[in-house]
């Protein structure tokens, strides 16, 4: 009779296995392969005979032909069912089997084959795997192959949804084909030592099984069913018996294909698969099914597997490299994923068709909806980044209990919840949680992801997503909300380059150019116009981008015009930042500009320095061809399709002062005196306002603030009248003609000194507006030093949001903007550094000041 372990027997056993060598071996060295043990006298097929209730499990041994094999020594694993579960069975199955003569030879095969394995394994070593010189291999596994291969069914496939998913499968519509497995579907099991050593908790195990319970320490499931009786010994192998039959696990492609809840996400990933021909697998196949028996039917057509575009498999059925196409994290249809592991599978997150509905028809997808209408016509580049992001290469490191902290494949948060779940099914290369909710790519959810969706805004798409730039890093992030001002590719076409422009508003060139922004092969290009004055196009002077240091050119200009765009909105107390579309004045961009606004909602109408200054009409929002307004929310803030560019301002701090008459007393300061700064050109404690910043590489475009760098800075110019009565009162305060006259070089020098200092009270860190919203006292550093070194303070603050007051820390003294005449305050301005101290050859903006310039009525003092 054979044995039944009983708690006894188990203890003894176990004390003998610790002892022995193969403890640690992923099988049983069975030591009756070739003879039978003295103790032992029924074989497998005698013990099925004698326990009387395996009537069905025997007749399929018999049908099957491995009565003699089961019946003599060896040493095989058999997971049989009782004849109860075949009643089960029959009862409610998807075959249309109604009792077992209804079974088919192909059924047949796939129960006999999936519950027989190869080899003994009592139950503790279905988890082994080969020990090494790190691990013991103890407990790792969670999948085994069975007696079943991908030759036991090779079906002839008609799904016309399958064939109308891309080109690859279009002929074959009408006809059909011969689609095999790709590979042989393993068994997967959950043991109590993998459980324990992988920390697989019985709450996972509950979500991933509908509910199921498992009991640590005793439990074991294989392909999703209870082993009710494990490790009973015969003289040939051991059995496990089963719960219900074992079948084997459909793929994860499968699973999805034939979910009736699933049925958009099936469609969308049948676009990133195809027909393969591999004339080996049909060598065995048609090696097998060679006619001699009425179930070996040969078949009529060539054998084909079915296979997805993954980054493992970037190429189409015909070497054609599918990168720009678009790819998945890993092949669903490949039933030995991942690489045949024992140790591991995958994980997909499938949204039932309603949740699908939900997300492209609600506010989140939106974008998707203008543009595409629905989900069959949304590109495969951008389709291939929502499907991956519902794939998890590792099932035992996205386990449930880990949902709250998961992140993707790019690390960003998933927020996945156990509530999410409608459904699960085990996979014989991964877990299927069907869900009531899509887990959009952080692309999706960021503000730019409506650009890359819309053919509106290619060039802006190509270049947020540049890896040089790197601009998408920074819009990626959900800790912080963002305006993000598109331009569309028609806007793209009247770039008015910054350093041209910036060469004839400063008076040092007449030559201006437009550059045209465009993709060639989704690369990007730029064709270069020459102007006019009022940004109409001449003649094309060249093209630029196939080259390194011409691409160097265009992302330099894309990466300005791009800090200009983007603003951030949830800066706390920043009366800067915040929805640009709710009733704001001026905007801080990232860059450190300002964008000025008039309007609200869908009526916004936005202007940037450069834009007022070569007065320009202001952008407004895209109105699309269905009548909406390009204007979307996004998970971290808001996006608006404009229809120009925000230009900075091309004006210097120095231009822009001495073209104001208002402004010219103060310049005239500002710029000193040729002979003075002559006089001390050896000394490097007189340094003036104004310099061109010229080195062996670079220059300012023009004279620039000799005290700025790369930063925003406000500039307060007080009146003729304040200049005038601040040195009436102060003494030590001299003209430049007086210092001129001075002929002690001592004096001279601490005369100019206190000029300079005096002149550079009025140059503040940070660029502050009248900005339409009230605030309180915010201090910030002048460019003028106190007799010990450090930097004066002025404290800034607005009563009604229309006015601007300043107070120096140290005297007290007070100053207000003078707003009266709207052109003398809120007036911007930009210091530009290029690369080449012959500003006419410079290509490319090294670093630049962003400045705002106000007239106040007091001058501003330190001593």
């Amino acid at each position: 009779m054979p044995i039944k372990f009983n708690q006894k027997i188990v203890c003894v056993l176990l004390c003998l296995v610790l002892c022995s060598p193969f403890f640690f071996s992923c099988k049983d060295d069975y030591i009756y392969d070739d003879r039978e043990p003295d103790n032992l006298n029924a074989s497998i097929y005698d013990y099925l005979k004698s326990e009387g209730d395996f009537t069905y499990f025997l007749r399929l041994i018999d049908d099957m032909g491995y009565t003699e094999t089961l019946s003599r020594t060896g040493s095989k694993t058999l997971l049989p069912a009782r004849d109860e579960a075949f009643e089960r069975f029959f009862k409610n199955n998807s075959y249309g089997v109604a009792g077992y003569d209804d079974l088919t030879p192909v059924l047949k095969r796939m129960i006999m084959n999936s519950s027989m394995i190869n080899m003994a394994y009592l139950s503790y070593m279905l988890s082994n795997v080969g020990s090494t010189s790190s691990s013991s291999g103890e407990g790792l596994a969670m999948r085994i192959n069975s007696s079943n291969t991908f030759i036991d069914n090779v079906p002839f496939y008609d799904n016309e949804d399958l064939f109308n998913g891309n080109i690859y499968w279009k002929r074959f519509a009408g006809k059909g084909l011969y689609l095999s497995d790709n590979g042989t579907a393993p068994l997967v099991h959950f043991t109590p030592s993998f459980m324990s050593t992988l920390g697989v908790t019985s709450d996972d195990f509950s979500v991933f099984s509908n509910g199921k319970t498992f009991t640590l320490g005793s439990d074991i499931y294989i392909n999703d069913t209870k082993v009710v009786q494990a490790d009973i010994i015969c003289k040939n192998g051991y059995i496990h018996i089963m719960e219900d039959l074992l079948l084997p696990l459909d793929n994860m492609d499968k699973i999805i294909e034939n979910d009736s809840q699933t049925r958009i996400f099936s469609s969308l990933m049948s676009r990133f698969c195809a027909p393969y021909y591999d004339p080996d697998i049909e060598a065995r196949i048609r090696s097998y099914y060679d006619g001699t028996t009425p179930d070996k039917t040969i078949p009529a057509d060539s054998i084909f597997i079915k296979k997805y575009f993954t980054e493992s498999n970037a190429i189409d059925p015909y070497e054609k490299s599918m990168e720009n196409y678009g790819l998945l994290y890993f092949d669903p249809a490949d039933n030995s994923y991942p690489s045949s592991a024992k140790t591991d599978i995958g994980v997909m997150f499938v949204p039932t068709d309603e949740a699908m509905d939900n997300y492209m028809n609600g506010t989140q997808g939106a974008y998707l909806k203008d543009v595409y209408g629905s989900w069959e016509n949304v590109p495969t580049d951008l389709l291939a980044l929502f499907i991956k992001n519902h794939q998890k290469r590792s099932f035992t490191a996205s386990l449930p209990h880990t949902w709250e902290t998961m992140t993707d494949e790019s690390s960003f948060d998933m927020n996945v919840s156990r509530n999410d779940v409608v459904r699960s099914y085990w996979g014989c290369n991964g877990i299927v949680y069907v869900t009531n909710k899509v887990y959009p790519p952080i692309d999706y959810q960021s503000v730019y992801g409506s650009a890359m969706a819309s053919s509106l805004t290619q060039v802006m798409k190509v270049a947020i997503k540049d890896t040089e730039m790197k601009f998408f890093y920074f819009l990626r992030s959900m800790e912080n909300r963002y305006n993000l001002l598109v331009p569309t590719d028609a806007a793209m076409k009247n770039y008015r380059d910054p350093i041209s422009w910036g060469l004839a508003a400063n008076g040092e060139a007449s030559d201006r150019q437009i550059w045209d922004f465009y993709l060639e092969n989704n690369q990007l290009r730029a064709d270069i116009y020459a102007s006019d004055a009022l940004g109409n196009k001449g003649a094309k002077i060249k093209t630029i981008g196939k080259e390194t240091d011409e691409m160097y050119m265009i992302r330099n200009r894309l990466s300005d015009l791009l800090d200009m765009h983007i603003i951030v909105a949830d800066k706390e107390n920043d009366v800067l930042s915040g929805d640009i579309d709710e009733g704001m004045k001026y905007a801080m961009t990232k860059g450190g500009s300002v964008v000025k606004i008039d309007g609200t909602n869908d009526a916004i109408q936005l202007a940037g320095g450069g834009n007022m200054e070569s007065g320009q009409e202001p952008a407004t929002i895209v109105h699309l061809d269905n009548g909406s307004l390009a204007r979307y929310e996004s998970d971290n803030g808001r996006t608006f399709f404009i229809d120009h560019i925000m230009q900075d301002p091309f004006k210097s701090v120095y231009t822009v002062l001495k073209e104001h008459d208002e402004y010219k007393a103060f310049f005239e300061l500002c710029e000193g005196n040729s002979t003075v700064f002559s006089y001390f050109k050896d000394d490097e404690d007189i340094v003036p306002v104004f310099d061109r910043s010229v080195t062996q590489s670079s220059a300012g475009l023009g004279y620039v603030v000799k005290s700025f760098n790369n930063f925003r800075y406000t500039v307060f110019v007080p009146t003729a009248e304040a200049l005038r009565k601040a040195f009436d009162e102060d003494p030590d305060l001299c003209t430049w003609e007086e210092i001129n006259a001075e002929t002690n070089p001592a004096k001279k020098k601490t005369k100019c000194l206190y000029l300079l200092n005096f002149l550079k009270y009025h140059f503040m860190d940070n660029l502050v507006p009248v900005s339409g919203k009230p605030f309180g006292n915010l201090t910030y550093e002048t460019a003028s030093r106190t007799p010990s070194g450090k930097f004066n303070k002025v404290t800034l603050y607005s009563n009604t949001g229309n006015d601007l007051n300043i107070e120096c820390t140290d005297t007290g003294v007070k100053a207000s903007v003078v707003t009266a005449d709207r052109s003398l305050y809120n007036v911007l301005a930009r210091d530009y550094i290029v690369d080449n101290s012959d500003i006419k050859s410079a290509t490319n903006i090294l670093s630049s000041s962003r400045v705002v310039i106000h007239q106040i009525d007091h001058a501003l003092k330190a001593q």
